[in-house]
């Protein structure tokens, strides 16, 4: 499989990547705050005939903090999907099809080093479409990213593996002028081989940043939220067990091990389900494991789009929750459950979806 993709790079993708991006200038804004969003809205033959609204919002939120938006779509894009977004974009580029959002990233950081001087990029944001938003927490976590321009944020990282999530992570200006990060882009080779990005494209970049005394913030921390967890009453935990986390996920904690130990101490099944949440938070990624108590308890703003089709909770789980969200958060329900459903789960895709999910290339 892996020289399939090689193949692919040479003969396909590294022909369209030496042309140069069709640029579309939107509004600049003088704030030396820059944000880089890797999206492909058209999978298939058949591009979608507007734009999401929830993506649209999520735009508005970067654009109203002050962020120079830097959108770049992988592959051709319909007029209107542009003339659609260009609206919240400092500039919306158009690359060569071929991998996935780190090879868009690859292409942005150039074109802004290109655009702004050294001394007035005060932070840059990486982020992609893999998730909604609920805008109203969305707009305050901005602010909270902005209060910190000098600091390298992650909202999640992920073990054994250590890497932060790359689909949405913050540098500041120091760390985007640096040779070093200039350097990784530039040698940077992007692929359609999700395994191979997820080693190169996330990994390398963290422990890069790390080599060189750049060490993250992570806003959603594991043991912030298993110590939330654990400070719950016995009947709360085994609730929010049961509707948070995909019991696939906890198989270990089952009736039979909770009646025995109850018969013990309730101290012991605490910490049986310490021990196996952590055992399961490492070994599987943060946001898959975590997305929906996260979304209960800590009001975090995203939701990964691949949530019910990697099996991480049901769809009846996700409306659970917000379900319950107000005002202008509350517009975006029927698009996201919508969303969902159509997409599905993994186990009821054709036989080559589930075998590639199976060996890590979906």
């Amino acid at each position: 499989m892996g020289s399939y993709y090689w193949c692919r790079y040479y003969l396909v993708e590294k022909p369209r990547s030496l042309k140069r991006p069709v640029v579309h200038t939107g509004t600049a804004q003088p704030t030396g705050l820059w944000c880089v969003c890797a999206i492909n809205l058209v999978r298939g033959k058949t591009p979608p005939k507007a734009v999401s609204p929830n993506l649209l919002a999520f735009f508005d939120c970067l654009q109203r903090a002050g962020y120079n938006l830097i959108v770049v779509h992988n592959g051709d894009c319909p007029s209107q999907l542009i003339n659609a977004m260009l609206p919240f974009c400092h500039s919306l580029l158009i690359r060569g099809r071929g991998s996935f959002d780190v090879g868009g990233y690859k292409v942005a950081v150039p074109y802004i080093a290109q655009l702004a001087p050294a001394d007035e990029i005060k932070q840059v944001i990486f982020c992609n479409d893999s998730y909604f938003v609920k805008p109203s927490s969305f707009t305050v976590l901005l602010e909270k990213f902005k209060a910190m321009p000098d600091r390298y944020i992650g909202v999640v990282e992920t073990f054994p593996w250590y890497h932060v999530g790359s689909w949405f992570y913050a540098i500041p200006g120091s760390v985007f002028n640096a040779e070093y990060f200039k350097t990784h882009w530039r040698r940077y080779r992007p692929t359609s081989n999700r395994r191979r990005e997820i080693k190169v494209g996330e990994e390398r970049l963290s422990q890069l940043l790390l080599k060189n005394g750049v060490f993250p913030h992570v806003w959603y921390k594991a043991e912030s939220a298993i110590d939330r967890l654990m400070a719950m009453e016995q009947s709360e935990l085994f609730e929010a067990l049961a509707m948070y986390f995909c019991q696939g996920h906890l198989s270990g904690i089952h009736k039979d091990t909770l009646a025995r130990y109850a018969r013990i101490d309730e101290r012991i099944i605490y910490s049986e389900i310490k021990k196996e949440i952590m055992a399961r938070a490492v070994n599987l990624g943060a946001m898959v494991f975590w997305n929906l108590f996260l979304l209960k308890y800590d009001d975090i703003p995203f939701l990964k789009k691949d949530m019910v089709f990697k099996k991480a909770c049901n769809i009846l789980q996700i409306e659970a929750i917000i379900g319950h969200w107000e005002g202008e958060d509350a517009e975006y329900l029927e698009e996201i459950l919508t969303y969902y459903k159509l997409r599905g789960d993994v186990r009821y895709s054709p036989f080559l979806t589930k075998l590639l999910y199976v060996s890590g290339y979906v």
